[in-house]
């Protein structure tokens, strides 16, 4: 979908397995994609929101 988002979920900080939501943010453009905001998802996960850049986005 144009419009669609990807919530990408890790553990938060202190669990195995956290990441930092600056590495998250690096990454994302690899996949064509960046990060919006970041909301707790529970106790043990932190969720980051991905969508396409507004460039990308606005020339569909």
């Amino acid at each position: 979908a144009d419009n669609g988002v990807v919530w990408l979920l890790t553990p938060k900080a202190g669990r195995d397995g956290h990441v930092e939501p600056s590495e998250i943010a690096e990454a994302a453009p690899t996949a064509g994609l960046a990060s919006t905001s970041t909301v707790s998802a529970g106790v043990d996960w932190s969720a980051t929101r991905l969508v396409a850049p507004k460039a990308a986005r606005s020339k569909r």
